[in-house]
């Protein structure tokens, strides 16, 4: 497939030039070294401007110069939450030769199964061998997200304190404990409607409201497949049974409200919510922790000065500049880390000590995919936000049967693209 008429930021295109470039090879330059980065947005001043500043710093020490691009600039505004746009632009710029030398991504955007298995990204093993070493071990979080058949795919930045909040205020003022009133889902959903204000969360077609979905189908022991990633089951009792909780709930209760007690969200959280440990279904509490900061190194993109320049943000003076920028949202990758007084002295502590304690018994995440690892199959759906999908649907009055039935299609359509069995 060739590069369709769509120029990346740093080629300008003439309107009058062919709508296909066939790939050339970039000439041999001399001079300082210029590397070209794209760095997702987290929505908070502070953070963002750090990340940029600590980029542009870190690049001048080494005697690079750097070009920073916002990610909306690779593939667009409405392109930016999507995992999709994000891997059909980077396939076109890989393909027509011109790949950014490192992209930023958070959270979901991070695919890195699938964009691995579409031949995008490089091996940066050396550079997470020499981390480790020097600061310590990772979670299991980030191990099964970008730790693929024994080779790294992907290079943290910092860890992101994203889940279930609630703004304890509001329960204090109840007579309810924030932890305890929320601890399964019919005590969250009882004490919503205690409060009166509504959920913070609505089906819409968002991240935040898909990964939602997924863990009250995860809580109710359903799945999108089998714990070896490789065979559909999402058409179970259990996931009936979680599309019925979940429809019952929003209509019995407003969603989205701006000043709601409690909210899920995948990304930066409201002013004065707390992290709470999440609720548990008549199946299980869903082990699903944080969301990172991550980089990958696109196919032909120079590995040897990009992980250096890598190598120069994990070191302890940058990585302490990010912690205090996020304020207690953007905390230590590596368990060395953790034991710095700089994390000691980060605001909202309450959240910070439960998100550790979240990530001892071995959180990790499982957004729309299964128990186990994640597969390339599996994020393509998510990517489809299939779950809130299902619950927009029956809430539209299809029939939970009906509505399972067409999404089991869809999946099981995809897991034959990826040449996994049927379910």
């Amino acid at each position: 497939m060739g590069a369709a008429g769509c120029a990346v930021p740093w080629q300008p295109r003439d309107p009058r030039a062919p709508i296909y470039v066939p790939p050339v090879t970039t000439p041999v330059r001399f001079g300082p070294t210029w590397l070209r980065l794209v760095l997702s947005q987290e929505g908070q001043p502070a953070l963002d401007a750090a990340v940029r500043d600590a980029v542009t710093q870190a690049a001048r020490s080494l005697d690079y110069k750097v070009d920073l691009f916002d990610l909306q600039n690779l593939v667009g505004p409405a392109g930016e939450s999507s995992p999709g746009a994000i891997a059909r632009r980077l396939l076109v710029t890989v393909q027509a030769g011109l790949p950014p030398d490192g992209v930023l991504l958070l959270g979901r955007q991070a695919q890195t199964a699938r964009l691995q298995g579409m031949g995008l990204l490089q091996d940066v093993s050396g550079l997470m061998r020499t981390a480790k070493a020097r600061a310590g071990a990772l979670p299991e979080a980030i191990e099964r997200q970008h730790f693929l058949r024994g080779t790294w795919f992907a290079a943290p930045l910092y860890q992101r304190l994203t889940g279930h909040r609630v703004r304890a205020d509001v329960f204090a003022r109840a007579g309810l404990d924030p932890e305890t009133a929320t601890a399964t889902l019919g005590d969250l959903r009882a004490s919503i409607d205690r409060l009166g204000m509504g959920w913070g969360v609505a089906p819409e077609d968002t991240a935040d409201a898909d990964a939602w979905c997924w863990g009250v189908i995860h809580a109710f022991g359903g799945a999108l497949a089998d714990r070896s990633g490789e065979r559909v089951t999402l058409a179970s009792p259990q996931t009936a049974a979680a599309l019925e909780w979940l429809v019952a709930a929003f209509r019995a209760l407003p969603g989205a409200r701006g000043d709601a007690p409690y909210v899920y969200t995948e990304g930066s959280p409201p002013a004065g919510a707390s992290l709470v440990s999440g609720p548990a279904g008549p199946a299980q509490r869903p082990r699903a922790v944080g969301g990172g900061a991550v980089w990958v190194l696109p196919r032909g993109a120079p590995p040897d000065p990009v992980e250096r320049l890598w190598e120069a943000l994990l070191q302890p003076d940058v990585q302490r500049r990010l912690w205090g920028a996020g304020a207690g949202f953007a905390l230590p990758v590596f368990e060395g880390q953790w034991s710095d007084p700089a994390v000691a002295a980060l605001p909202d502590q309450e959240s910070v000590r439960r998100y550790r304690a979240l990530l001892a018994p071995g959180g990790f995440i499982s957004h729309a995919g299964q128990a186990g690892d994640p597969t390339p199959a599996a994020q393509v759906v998510e990517a489809a936000r299939l779950g809130v999908r299902m619950v927009r649907a029956a809430l539209g009055g299809r029939p939970i049967a009906e509505v399972l039935a067409a999404a089991l299609g869809d999946a099981e359509a995809i897991y034959r693209e990826h040449a996994f069995p049927e379910g």
